[in-house]
């Protein structure tokens, strides 16, 4: 019986990794792991996605970035902020190409 309810454990973890994916231009139902925010206002972004997977370059290979001033710079940092502390998955779409894979947008569905 422990043995079942461990690999069930293990099994459902497994799975919930196996859903996180980056592709060319988003990354689809990854966790955000990591927030934080420089003097300058950049805001970086790693998730539980493989961000070098993306079609721009990641900073330090890991992380997303916008800044607070964008014109949805406040609400892309909410969005990011909620789903993080709600342990919630997001879509990140980046602009193809960015050199510090700028987040384009993001959605946020009911779980």
């Amino acid at each position: 019986m422990k043995q079942n309810i461990i690999f069930a454990l293990v099994s459902s973890t497994i799975a919930n990794n196996a859903l996180a994916t980056c592709t060319s231009n988003i990354c689809t139902d990854v966790y955000v792991d990591r927030m934080y925010t420089n003097t300058t206002g950049l805001v970086y972004v790693a998730t539980s996605g493989d961000e070098t997977k993306l079609d721009c370059s990641p900073i330090s290979d890991v992380y997303l970035s916008f800044t607070l001033d964008e014109p949805a710079g406040d609400a892309i940092y909410s969005t990011l902020l909620a789903a993080q502390m709600a342990d919630r998955r997001v879509r990140i779409r980046i602009f193809d190409g960015s050199s510090k894979c700028g987040i384009q947008y993001i959605t946020h569905d009911r779980q």
